[in-house]
């Protein structure tokens, strides 16, 4: 039976403020097509939590740049080289400093002096494209600093205390390759993999014995059939593989997915059916293993979901899609 506590009732006020500016040149030399990129941004953010300990204000100026090179090969092939530096801002619920209750061993606190990731990411590419397919093989290279991550404390009333903390670094190499293979008009084909090494240097855990050193690798297998009448499948595989962290690690993990669409009253009523982890494989497993306590966890999620959508074109009209959005099935055309 839960009892409602009048003094753990809040208001967190966050203010946080983004202003940006950016410019690309692009040009060619040598038979090589290639692009700059700058991109400055000034980050304002005030965390107000009615404290000075709990509460921050952050100001920071940064520039972004990146640099994108291709050059094209005899019998539709392509090489490409690049270069970026990017974010990853905390989310808000990482920056709230008031308590949050599992049960009576567990609690979860967040962060509001949380600083945003700084990455620093290097690829070279190889592209074979093959009529309506292309395949393709990428070496990349990541080094990430000021790493946003948990942090599991055991207080000394046994409590368990997570909260999010920004590790000193992190680095990851390897290879990802994907393969976009039309096998004819009733079935497509989208996979990718990737195999690399990572590695996390902290020094803020204490007492662990997990290895920071590891290799780890996923796979998304997404096969998309298309029927006689118009009605199009999509499958989706996502498998990844084990994860070891500075404090923890996650297992092994299998999820699927399925989706159907079918056009009516030429091609103007659209109707898609999703369902979400149809064989209940994707439980989200972690352990923790200290020389002070041992922590096993299992997340469910929201497993086996099942969600029926309808559109209608009015008219003609088509949006311009903006970069990174996607309201196509996985792969083109749906």
């Amino acid at each position: 039976l839960w009892k409602i506590q009048n003094n753990e009732k809040y208001v967190l006020p966050i203010d946080q403020e983004i202003h940006a500016a950016y410019t690309t040149f692009s040009s060619s030399i040598w038979k090589i097509d290639y692009q700059l990129g700058l991109r400055y941004e000034y980050l304002f953010r005030n965390v107000d939590a009615g404290s000075e300990m709990a509460s921050a204000k952050i100001q920071v100026s940064t520039f972004y740049p990146s640099f994108h090179a291709s050059y094209n090969l005899p019998k539709d092939q392509q090489l490409q080289l690049s270069f970026s530096r990017k974010t990853e801002r905390p989310q808000d619920w990482m920056l709230n400093p008031y308590p949050n209750y599992s049960d009576g061993l567990f609690r979860s606190v967040g962060n509001a002096k949380l600083k945003p990731e700084s990455i620093f990411a290097y690829e070279l590419g190889y592209l074979k494209n093959l009529k309506k397919s292309f395949i393709s093989v990428t070496a990349f290279y990541r080094a990430t600093y000021d790493l946003i991550s948990q942090k599991l404390v055991l207080l000394s009333s046994g409590e368990m205390l997570q909260t999010f903390d920004n590790y000193n670094k992190q680095y990851s190499y390897g290879i990802e390759s994907m393969l976009n293979l039309t096998m004819n008009k009733w079935l497509r084909i989208n996979a990718t993999g990737s195999y690399f090494h990572y590695s996390i240097k902290t020094d803020f855990v204490e007492n662990t014995s997990v290895d920071n050193n590891t290799e780890s690798y996923y796979v998304r297998l997404v096969p998309t059939f298309t029927l006689p009448k118009g009605t199009i499948i999509q499958f989706t595989n996502n498998y990844n593989g084990p994860g070891y962290f500075a404090q923890f690690k996650t297992f092994a993990r299998y999820t699927a997915d399925i989706a159907i669409k079918h056009d009516f009253l030429k091609k103007k009523l659209s109707v898609t059916l999703r369902g979400s982890d149809i064989f209940a494989t994707g439980k989200f497993k972690i352990e923790v293993n200290d020389k002070a306590y041992s922590v096993k966890q299992s997340i469910l999620g929201e497993q086996q979901m099942l969600t029926l959508s309808l559109s209608y074109k009015i008219n003609n009209f088509t949006r311009n899609m903006r970069q990174g959005e996607n309201v196509q099935f996985e792969g083109s055309g749906m």
